[in-house]
């Protein structure tokens, strides 16, 4: 009688049988390689103790190469990136899918993972092999993360470029095309573009700022217009006077948005409202969910730390989980806009909604069904007002779409009105 080889993952059938013993065999052949590919590579051992970068934060190509090095070696014989799904999942989009550090945490100790991660468990029941232990250290691991962060969202257009306005505002300009100009909102920066920003790269001339008293941006010291600001954006990173523009703005930032169309509009070609608030609107009372009380007592106190626990527990901010703690990290860092007098703001005397009539421009507006009501209820208040208006509801989206939805961000910035519509 012929020894056999027991199967763990043995089923009924010849068919399974056959596809359960590859992938048990897999499991052996990588279990006895183990030690094998981890050298090759001299990484600086600080890394292992460095934090972990902002997922769309700039990549270090030195450090995406030696991770690539370490992926072909220790990694590919059971995933691909972008190619489907082999021993193991495809790993494409996975930087976005899943934070950073657990990313880390799976490489480094996939067996703890498996006994208390449910997302590990779940992939573990759907592909039925155990992920191996490549037993790489801490610098290793952060060069993986680094290419896998370069495959996603890609090296950045070799032109980028960063400049700061007379008036102390920080602006960035990278890829060649059509010029897209991204506007974002209240307590974030422009870090909140950044997969769109890659993903618009390839084919667009992108220009992204941070607000004033945002990110990089100067604070304000004494009265001033976002819609200033923006034209000194657009004259400090070269846009042409005569140059159209598709104009992108969010929750706060499509306000501005709008107001900057109604002034110049000649030179905005199509303005895309994403989770829009704007000056004047006034939504039913149900329509705004008690939410703020926490904010208002935080403010009352004047105390940074408690202001951040307030504002980051907002619906406004919420994401995924492997999303949150860069989103929070966000909103934390521009708090110092609570500092500046409001009255300093000087917006257009007329309010748009009072001059929704004079807009020229496509206008396409992205809500998503897990937003506010009031969102919405502006969203059917500009689609009503305006005719060529076209509004897209995302079914699972919150507020924050271009960091949850950045394909449908993309969608509404490139696509012919006449797709969107259908």
């Amino acid at each position: 009688m012929k020894p056999t080889i027991p199967c763990p993952l043995d089923r009924s059938t010849p068919t399974t049988r056959h596809q359960s013993a590859i992938r048990w065999l897999a499991t052996f052949t990588l279990t006895i390689a183990l030690t094998a590919c981890t050298a090759g590579v001299d990484l600086d051992p600080a890394l292992a103790d460095a934090p972990m970068p902002d997922t769309y934060g700039p990549v270090d190509a030195e450090l995406a190469d030696a991770g690539a090095w370490l992926f072909q070696r220790n990694c590919s014989a059971c995933h691909s990136i972008g190619g489907g799904s082999l021993i193991g999942p495809d790993l494409s989009g996975v930087t976005e899918r899943r934070s950073l550090d657990w990313i880390a945490a799976m490489i480094r100790r996939p067996d703890s993972m498996m006994a208390a991660d449910t997302i590990a468990q779940r992939l573990r029941a759907e592909y039925q092999v155990p992920m191996a232990d490549r037993r790489l250290d801490g610098a290793r691991i952060r060069a993986l993360i680094e290419f896998l962060r370069r495959a996603d969202i890609g090296p950045g257009p070799a032109d980028s470029r960063v400049g700061r306005t007379e008036g102390g505002v920080e602006w960035e300009r990278a890829g060649d095309g059509p010029v897209v100009v991204l506007v974002h909102g209240t307590n974030l920066d422009r870090e909140v573009w950044r997969g769109l920003r890659h993903r618009l790269g390839g084919d667009h001339s992108v220009v992204s700022y941070d607000l004033r008293s945002h990110g990089g941006s100067a604070d304000a010291d004494g009265p001033w217009s976002d819609v200033a600001d923006l034209d000194e954006v657009l004259d400090a990173a070269g846009v042409g006077a005569s140059d159209p523009i598709i104009l992108v703005g969010l929750s706060a930032g499509a306000g501005t948005a709008l107001d900057y169309a109604l002034e110049h509009g000649g030179r905005v070609t199509r303005l895309v409202m994403v989770s829009p608030s704007v000056r004047g609107f006034v939504p039913d009372a149900g329509d705004v969910p008690d939410v703020f009380g926490p904010l208002m007592a935080a403010l009352a106190t004047g105390g940074s730390e408690a202001i951040g626990d307030a504002m980051v527990a907002l619906p406004t901010f919420a994401v995924p989980p492997e999303q949150q703690p860069g989103v929070d990290a966000m909103v934390r860092r521009n708090l110092r806009l609570f500092d500046v007098d409001p009255a300093w703001a000087s917006p257009p005397d007329v309010a748009p909604l009072e001059r929704l009539g004079e807009l020229t421009p496509e206008m396409v507006i992205l809500v998503g069904e897990r937003d506010f009501p009031a969102t919405a209820s502006l969203a059917a208040h500009l689609t009503d007002e305006v005719a060529s208006a076209i509004r897209i509801s995302i079914p699972d989206g919150g507020h924050l779409l271009p960091l949850t939805h950045p394909d449908a961000l993309r969608q509404a910035i490139v696509a012919p009105l006449s797709r969107l519509r259908n």
